[in-house]
């Protein structure tokens, strides 16, 4: 709906300015928290680096698996084709499959318990989401179904969404649900005795991604045997976030 903001003649993509709103808040919110849990802002600052060191490769990189669908190797960086892969957008899931490991290795290698921090502060992950999805609505690509109901949003022509139709504003609601998402993830890592924080997260926003997947329509994300590619990988999450409970809790009942 505002895909640019023009500052001082310059125009500045709105979904990287909420992006950056996203983090911003989100750190201030961990920063808050790390002074009451009397945690070291140093540790969280070194995870927080590798993870969007990590998070931004593997959203590009998801990104352009999904665009091979579309286009062959061969021409990926040949004309129009390079315009894509330059100012194409990232793929949250890619972002999230190597982000958390890549943070996760980043603690091994500065020795800092980066699974205490996950368990705590995993909820801001939703919340700077919430905020690209917002990004997502204003540049107009993530866009839902054809609708012509309540809510239903037309599109300007300078937008990644069609403008000849109403279309269901799907990135809203789910950056409504992210935003409950991290509300609800907050709440639990303020309970000492609860520690499967990652493990809600991830069952949470799976149930959450397969459900939003069906009012998509933007065909590039990529479609198998019925679903999509996201869909796919939110069943993996799903099956992941109980392994990892029932592991744990195995573990636990044997000293």
């Amino acid at each position: 709906m505002l895909p640019y903001i023009n500052i001082l003649e310059y125009n500045i993509p709105m979904y990287g300015i909420l992006i950056a709103a996203g983090i911003l808040i989100a750190n201030i919110a961990v920063f808050l928290m790390i002074k009451k849990n009397n945690d070291c802002m140093d540790d969280m600052i070194i995870l927080e680096g590798y993870g969007l060191i990590g998070g931004f490769v593997g959203a590009k990189l998801m990104y352009l698996l999904i665009l091979l669908n579309h286009i062959s190797l061969s021409t990926l960086f040949q004309g129009k084709n390079i315009f894509l892969v330059i100012n194409g957008g990232f793929v949250f899931y890619g972002g999230l499959i190597l982000g958390i490991p890549v943070a996760v290795l980043g603690g091994k290698i500065h020795h800092i318990p980066s699974t205490d921090y996950l368990k705590k502060y995993i909820f801001a992950v939703p919340l700077v989401h919430a905020f690209g999805r917002i990004g997502c609505f204003c540049a107009g690509c993530c866009y839902g179904m054809p609708y012509s109901g309540i809510g239903a949003v037309n599109f300007p022509s300078n937008s990644f969404a069609p403008h000849d139709t109403l279309l269901f504003p799907i990135q809203l609601l789910e950056s409504s649900l992210l935003f409950l998402l991290a509300s609800t993830l907050y709440v639990f890592s303020q309970r000492n005795k609860f520690s499967y924080n990652p493990e809600l997260y991830f069952f949470l926003y799976g149930l959450i991604r397969i459900i939003t997947e069906l009012f998509r329509f933007d065909s590039i994300r990529g479609i198998y045997k019925g679903l999509s590619t996201s869909q796919y990988i939110s069943l993996f999450l799903i099956l992941i976030s109980f392994l990892s409970v029932l592991l744990r809790k195995l573990n636990h009942s044997h000293p």
